[in-house]
């Protein structure tokens, strides 16, 4: 009995001295600087030249009335059918070169009748319909939701999709407080892991709104300061009180020297078209977005 007891005395002791190996997550993920140097790893890809990189988590900002929305709805058509983003006149016929691809642009704003509205703006007669431009709507989808988030992996990896536009940010993202730098961090760490940096490979754009510092330059998401860390690329709209134009610019970049990025002016303009309307001619209001130059104007320099 003696030497029974001594043995679980011996066992214990020994159980006691055992070290357990945590394990990390995502193990393979750790290499070496040389392993790291020595991959072939290509240079950063892009969906739209300067506004839309591959694989990535973008957000495209700006106040009120900057046309940011129907921007990123005209992103998402053009991308959808192979067609320019801009052009010296209004698109007209898909471009052989551009690849089409599938979008999928969740919207928690506008409900169907404003989007179908916003889309008839820049259709034209002789395209093909847009199957690849997938819209889902007023469905209360929020990215803080680890369901909602599977069940949209799921449906990309799916359907094939490769790109998703999220508008709002604010309201997709389904926070509690968008101030709060953990909980929109957390958000956009769980974006980034099951969408981009995953075999998905997908690019994320959101629609968001600056603030503004007391001079009314922008500066800052509206939000948690966090959102700068977690982008990849950041694209402003900013309106002139003074002309037609809105400069867009790159507001900050992991990918790329913003400061060697063009700074775009673009006019959002409409006009008269003729359409074919069950059967008969009619003239139909379009808008098309044109560039005008490349420099910011004076009137929007602050």
């Amino acid at each position: 009995m003696a030497d029974f007891a001594s043995e679980l005395s011996l066992l214990d002791a020994a159980m006691k001295t055992v070290t357990v190996q945590p394990k990390l997550p995502n193990a393979q993920n750790i290499m070496s600087a040389s392993a790291l140097l020595a991959l072939d790893l290509p240079e950063p890809a892009w969906h739209i030249d300067h506004y839309i990189p591959k694989s990535s988590l973008t957000f495209i900002a700006g106040r009120p009335k900057t046309y940011k929305t129907f921007l990123a709805l005209r992103m998402a058509y053009a991308l959808s059918l192979g067609l320019p983003l801009f052009d010296s006149a209004p698109m007209t016929v898909p471009n052989p070169a551009l690849p089409r691809t599938k979008v999928l642009f969740i919207e928690e704003e506008m409900n169907r009748n404003l989007l179908q509205h916003r889309l008839k703006l820049f259709t034209r007669v002789g395209h093909a319909p847009p199957a690849d431009f997938i819209m889902y709507t007023s469905s209360g989808f929020k990215l803080s939701s680890d369901k909602d988030l599977k069940g949209l992996a799921d449906y990309i990896k799916e359907h094939e999709i490769k790109i998703v536009f999220l508008d709002p940010f604010s309201s997709v993202g389904g926070f509690e407080n968008e101030n709060d730098n953990s909980e929109v961090s957390k958000v956009l760490d769980n974006v980034r892991r099951t969408l981009v940096d995953s075999d998905l490979g997908i690019s994320v754009v959101c629609i968001h709104h600056p603030s503004k510092n007391d001079k009314g330059a922008l500066v800052n998401l509206r939000g948690a300061g966090d959102i700068h860390g977690k982008a990849d690329h950041i694209v402003v709209l900013e309106r002139s009180e003074v002309t037609p134009q809105t400069q867009v610019t790159i507001m900050d970049s992991r990918l790329v020297d913003k400061t060697k990025e063009p700074v775009l002016m673009v006019e959002f303009r409409s006009f008269d078209s003729a359409s074919l309307l069950d059967g008969t001619m009619a003239t139909t209001k379009k808008m098309d977005i044109l560039p005008t130059v490349s420099q910011p104007t004076e009137s929007l320099k602050k």
